[in-house]
């Protein structure tokens, strides 16, 4: 069964696992750590099935690592380095939470351009950025009535979710900032 690891030598997540005998390790994307981390609610070290990891390798959410990251020693308190203050000092960790942006809109061009603005923005502040993530489309049905007949007009309307962590004073202040289409709606939420 596949088994997610985090790495110790650099932020994010990979999964290992045996197929034909021989270990094999996949290296996951943003959106396959959220899925797994947060839909799935797995922690470092849980086991999932295989049919998982095949979805996420058609997804492209995983890609193969070739060879597989041997488990590196957890360094002792006195091989830590001890953290300066004044690092980062001018763009502090605010908010150690978690920021769920949704970007929504009847426009998926449009509204993908903007989730792509997003994100550049959000990472320039230093901020970590999973997304975007599509999700389900909405479709909303109108009936008019014209000329004794009936016409459906559905309206379609799409969501992109992302998850911000580490969210900086610049990312707050960006946030405040976004400069969108008036036809992309955003909503912010902090957990």
């Amino acid at each position: 069964m596949p088994t997610l690891h985090r790495y110790t030598n650099q932020p994010g997540y990979y999964v290992r696992g045996v197929a034909n005998g021989k270990p094999v390790a996949f290296q996951l994307t943003g959106e396959g750590e959220q899925y797994l981390l947060d839909t799935l609610e797995l922690a470092d070290g849980a086991k999932f099935s295989g049919d998982t990891l095949k979805w996420l390798y058609k997804r492209q959410w995983a890609a193969n690592i070739d060879p597989p990251p041997e488990p590196l020693p957890v360094p002792t308190q006195s091989e830590v380095a001890p953290v300066s203050p004044d690092i980062g000092g001018h763009n502090p960790v605010v908010f150690h939470g978690v920021v769920h942006l949704q970007l929504s809109g009847v426009d998926h061009v449009l509204l993908d351009q903007s989730a792509d603005e997003v994100v550049r923005t959000l990472r320039r502040t230093g901020a970590v950025v999973f997304g975007p993530l599509p999700m389900p489309v909405h479709i909303e049905n109108y009936v008019v009535v014209r000329d004794g007949a009936r016409h459906l007009y559905p309206i379609r309307q799409y969501q992109r979710l992302f998850q911000v962590r580490q969210a900086r004073r610049r990312t707050i202040e960006s946030m405040n900032e976004f400069r969108l289409p008036r036809e992309v709606d955003v909503h912010v939420e902090m957990k």
